[in-house]
């Protein structure tokens, strides 16, 4: 069993918020032909007092035409993401830490995918849609 299922058990989402995003666009970004990497990764937070776990999940977007050295486009954005915890009986720093790197990127990755998809038509960039979430 992993460490975050049972974390799993005992949260409800209250809420997820953009707390940073960057984006940036060179002039001669390319309206085609562009290749994307995607990161993610981020860190919890669990407040004993208020039985609260926070979630901060980073992603990154560079993007760059085929060929070209610079990245013509970057899209940073940071979410947190809030859990009311039931229950954190037995629970240790890792349990909630393996919650956070799985749920949290999970929960959190649909809002990125459509602040990418509006930021890049905003930029005036080819939409992109990222990719579902594939967990290994």
């Amino acid at each position: 069993m992993s460490q975050a299922a049972p974390v799993s058990k005992q949260v409800e989402i209250l809420s997820v918020r953009l707390v940073d995003a960057q984006c940036k666009r060179t002039d001669t970004a390319p309206e085609s032909d562009v290749e994307v990497k995607v990161g993610a990764g981020g860190r919890t937070a669990y407040d004993d007092t208020s039985q609260e776990l926070r979630v901060h999940v980073q992603f990154e977007l560079r993007g760059r035409a085929q060929g070209v050295p610079d990245e013509p486009f970057l899209i940073l954005a940071t979410y947190l993401l809030v859990y009311r915890v039931k229950s954190s009986t037995g629970f240790t720093r890792e349990n909630f830490d393996a919650f956070g790197r799985l749920n949290g990127l999970f929960n959190a990755w649909p809002y990125w995918r459509e602040f990418v998809q509006g930021m890049m038509c905003r930029m005036g960039l080819p939409p992109i849609t990222v990719p579902v979430l594939h967990v290994m």
